[in-house]
């Protein structure tokens, strides 16, 4: 039970809160079970830093060094509902705050943020997916939206072994990345280049537009969660596509990210909307970006691109961003800024990040 809840209840029913315990809860949403619950329990300074919930840097020594586990799970809570937490053993004496439980509770959909925010059942959203949500929560007085510091992107990715170069580089010179941008402005700005505005190598990657060819197959495009603005770039691409005769199909009903990763991972769809998100970035090193979505072993190469890698091991980037804009393994959709949502009032001191694991910076209740 959350403060707001523990208030609520006994209000009703006619308790006074002097002398009452209170069970302070921290409360955050998640789409689905993390890969690796350790990430959440303070093992490692790695993800969401839960840390902070327990005291602030001083407590720890010079620069917040990591605990050995200060949370354990919560055995007594359904896991099917969210990731509960529970002070440990090696819940440190010295510190200073006062958070006895955090809870990481499943909402797959986000436009369901504004209901949990009011009715006290949620404290903290990292990560804002429609604008339909965000406008609702940034003109409610009770709550904080907070804009994320980042370099993120939304690109297309294709199943390379089905699309060839050409057919690359058409769709990609189909798409109006401007307009895909005005879906959402507040969030969104055009990505007219492979590298990210900001970043050294932006002006390198410029897609050009190609001749249309009549003769294109149907195409599947894996189909993100409806209520998001990845579903919005997917149905728009559609019907940009239909004006350069060539045809896209939505495939596939999936709640969630994890749902339809598994999805292109079997086989499925020629194409998918994919993201890459950077908390912090080297404006003069585009390095990490490059190898993060076009090196084989990258952890956002869907298409298991494999052209650069060795260009990418000598660091020549300008020579592997011309090979990559011949190549065109992803077209890029629009660069992005993520909103995070915390409620006011309650000691939250919150500062987010871009990584989904570890945009919780700082919490005070």
């Amino acid at each position: 039970m959350n403060e707001i809840q523990f208030r609520h209840e006994h209000r009703q029913r006619g308790v006074t809160l002097e002398g009452a315990a209170m069970t302070k809860v921290f409360i955050q949403a998640l789409e689905g079970p993390p890969d690796d619950l350790i990430a959440f329990t303070g093992k490692s300074e790695r993800d969401i830093r839960v840390r902070w919930l327990v005291a602030n840097e001083t407590s720890h020594g010079e620069k917040g060094h990591s605990m050995d586990g200060p949370w354990a799970k919560n055995t007594d809570k359904d896991d099917h509902n969210g990731v509960f937490l529970k002070r440990s053993q090696n819940w440190p004496s010295g510190a200073i705050g006062n958070i006895d439980e955090v809870h990481l509770i499943y909402i797959s959909d986000g436009t369901q943020f504004p209901n949990e925010f009011a009715t006290g059942k949620l404290h903290f959203a990292p990560s804002l997916t429609d604008r339909v949500t965000f406008d609702t929560l940034s003109n409610d007085p009770s709550i904080a939206v907070r804009s994320s510091g980042n370099i993120s992107i939304f690109f297309l990715a294709f199943r390379l072994e089905k699309i060839g170069r050409a057919l690359r580089r058409q769709i990609a010179s189909a798409i109006d990345v401007n307009a895909l941008a005005d879906l959402w402005s507040q969030a969104a700005t055009a990505a007219s280049a492979i590298i990210p505005r900001g970043m050294h190598g932006h002006d390198w990657g410029k897609h050009e537009k190609v001749q249309v060819n009549p003769s294109v197959p149907p195409l599947t495009l894996l189909c993100p969660p409806q209520n998001t603005f990845a579903h919005d770039l997917a149905t728009n691409i559609q019907r940009q596509c239909v004006h350069a005769k060539i045809t896209v199909a939505l495939t596939g009903t999936y709640r969630n990210w994890r749902e339809m990763t598994e999805a292109w991972k079997q086989g499925q769809g020629d194409m998918v909307i994919a993201s890459w998100h950077h908390r912090t970035f080297q404006p003069d090193d585009p390095d990490r970006y490059l190898n993060a979505l076009f090196h084989s072993s990258g952890g956002a190469n869907w298409g298991k691109y494999g052209a650069v890698d060795s260009i990418l091991k000598n660091k020549e980037h300008e020579k592997a961003v011309k090979q990559i804009k011949w190549d065109v393994p992803i077209a890029p959709l629009v660069y992005w800024n993520r909103f995070s949502a915390y409620r006011t009032g309650l000691g939250l001191e919150l500062e987010a990040g871009a990584l989904p694991k570890d945009r919780l910076v700082n919490v005070k209740i």
